[in-house]
C-alpha cells in the first residue's frame, strides 16, 4: 500500500470562527419589510459582534492504523477539532477529507436517542454508520458483553446511569468498526477498571484491525501508552506535531511554570465535598525559603500548603502527592506516617512539608495535595498534579557538593542511594 492509499485523514488549513456577543437579527413584520422597501431604509441588524477563532490553520495527515493523541489546555480547540472532523459542525475555512467511515464518542450518548432502548440504539448507531443489519447482528453480542448492560438492554437509555450510558456508547463506537474512531475525554466518566478495558480495546483495534484513532485525554499515562504521535493545540493552532513523549513534556512545561498555585481556582481533577477543609494555595520553595521550581537531584524541597478549616477538627490526614509526567503517583507524603497530628480551629493555616533530599531521577514532576477528616474517609479536598517542578542533574547547577554522575535513568523514577563494591572471586 503506497503512502497516499494509506492515508485515513487529511486536514488542510482547517478553521472555525464564532462571533462573540452576537445577537440574533431581530425579526421584522411583513408591514415593516414592505414599508422599508418603499422608504429605502437599510435593514436592521443587531447581530454585530467580535469574531473568535476557536480553531485556525490546522493541517496534518493521519495514516491508517495510527493512534493520534490530541493535547491542549481547556479552550485550546480540541473538542472543536473533533466536532469538525465528525461533521457535527461545518468549518469556516479549510477542509478535512476522510477516507472511510468515522465513529465518534465526543460526549455521553453521542448519537443516542434517549427514548429508545439500548438494543434499538445499537441498531440506530450502526445504521448511521452505514452498516447493514446483518453486520450489526454479527457484532451485537460482543457489544453487549463489553458494555455489561445485558439486563437493561430493553430499557430506554434515558434511564441509564452515566456509567452505563458511556459503556454502551463506547462499545457501539468500538465494535461497529468505523475506519476512523474519534474519542474525547468522555472515558473519564467510567471507573478505573472500565477505563483500562477501553484503552485495551482502543489499542487492539488500532494494532490488529488497522483502524485509525484520534484520542483526546488529560490522562498523560493513557496518551503515552496508546499514542505513537501527538499534536498539541494552543489557542486554536497547532503548536507541536511529533513524538508522544516530546509532546507531553512540552504540554506539561507550558501548562504550569509558576512556583505557586491558587488552588481556590482549580476545578479540573478536583474532588471532595470540602465540608470541613478546603485547599487554598500550594507553593514550592528551595532550601532557603525562596520560590523555586527547578531543583537539583538530591537537594532539599519545601512545599507550603495553605488550607482553610471550616469546622473545628482533631487530627485530620494531610498529604502532598508527587507524580511524574504521565500522572503516575511516585510518592504520597502523608502527615500521619510522619507522626504529624495537628488539631484545627476554624481559620486559615499554613503547613510546611520539608523533604531533605529529592530521591528521584532528573525529569518533570508535578505536585498535588489532599486533606481528609480521618483515615479511611473520602477526601474533603483533593487536587492532583497542579504544580510542576523540574529535577535536574546536580552538576547542572554547579553544586560543588554534588557527587552524582550524569545518569541514564532507563524506565525508573525513584533513586535509592546504595554502596557498590567489587572483589575478585
Amino acid at each position: 500500500m503506497n503512502g497516499r492509499q494509506s492515508i485515513a485523514l487529511s486536514v488542510n488549513g482547517l478553521g472555525k470562527r464564532y462571533m462573540l456577543g452576537a445577537a440574533r437579527p431581530r425579526y421584522r413584520t411583513l408591514r415593516e419589510t414592505i414599508a422599508g422597501a418603499f422608504a429605502g431604509s437599510p435593514s436592521v441588524n443587531d447581530s454585530a459582534g467580535s469574531e473568535f477563532w476557536a480553531l485556525r490553520n490546522v493541517s496534518f495527515e493521519l495514516h491508517r492504523g495510527e493512534v493520534l493523541g490530541v493535547l491542549g489546555s481547556n479552550g485550546a480547540g480540541k473538542s472543536t477539532l473533533l466536532k469538525l472532523l465528525s461533521r457535527i459542525t461545518a468549518p469556516s475555512e479549510g477542509s478535512a477529507t476522510l477516507y472511510g467511515r468515522i465513529g465518534s464518542l465526543l460526549e455521553i450518548g453521542t448519537g443516542f436517542h434517549p427514548e429508545l432502548s439500548g438494543r434499538e440504539n445499537i441498531f440506530l448507531s450502526g445504521a448511521i454508520l452505514g452498516m447493514k443489519q446483518e453486520e450489526i447482528i454479527a457484532r451485537f453480542d460482543a457489544i453487549v458483553d463489553f458494555a455489561e448492560v445485558a439486563a437493561f438492554l430493553d430499557t430506554p437509555v434515558k434511564k441509564y446511569s452515566s456509567g452505563m450510558y458511556v459503556r454502551l456508547a463506547f462499545a457501539v463506537a468500538a465494535f461497529l468498526e468505523p475506519e476512523i474512531l474519534v474519542v474525547d475525554e468522555v472515558l473519564a466518566v467510567g471507573d478505573a477498571g472500565f477505563q483500562k478495558k477501553c484503552l485495551g480495546r482502543l489499542s487492539e483495534v488500532s494494532r490488529r484491525d488497522d483502524r485509525t484513532v484520534l484520542f483526546v485525554s488529560h490522562n498523560m499515562s493513557a496518551i503515552h501508552n496508546l499514542c505513537s504521535r501527538v499534536i498539541l493545540l494552543d489557542h486554536g493552532e497547532v503548536a507541536f506535531d511529533g513524538p508522544t513523549l516530546d509532546g507531553i513534556q512540552l504540554y506539561l512545561a507550558g501548562r504550569n511554570t509558576a512556583c505557586a498555585s491558587d488552588l481556590s481556582q482549580v476545578t479540573q481533577g478536583r474532588r471532595g465535598d470540602r465540608e470541613h477543609f478546603e485547599l487554598l494555595r500550594l507553593e514550592v520553595l528551595d532550601d532557603n525559603g525562596q520560590p523555586c521550581r527547578v531543583f537539583a537531584m538530591g537537594s532539599a524541597l519545601l512545599v507550603r500548603l495553605t488550607l482553610r478549616c471550616k469546622k473545628a477538627w482533631r487530627e485530620p490526614r494531610i498529604g502532598i502527592m508527587l507524580t511524574n509526567l504521565l500522572d503516575v503517583l511516585i510518592h504520597d507524603f502523608t502527615s500521619a506516617f510522619d507522626g504529624f497530628f495537628p488539631n484545627f480551629e476554624p481559620g486559615d493555616f499554613s503547613i510546611d512539608v520539608r523533604v531533605d533530599a529529592i530521591k528521584v531521577y532528573p525529569g518533570t514532576y508535578a505536585l498535588g495535595a489532599w486533606v481528609q477528616k480521618a483515615l479511611g474517609t473520602n477526601s474533603d479536598d483533593h487536587i492532583r498534579s497542579t504544580l510542576s517542578i523540574e529535577v535536574i542533574d546536580a552538576k547542572q547547577v554547579g553544586d560543588p557538593r554534588a557527587s552524582f554522575d550524569r545518569i541514564s535513568k532507563s524506565n525508573t523514577e525513584v533513586y535509592l542511594p546504595c554502596q557498590w563494591s567489587i572483589r575478585r572471586q
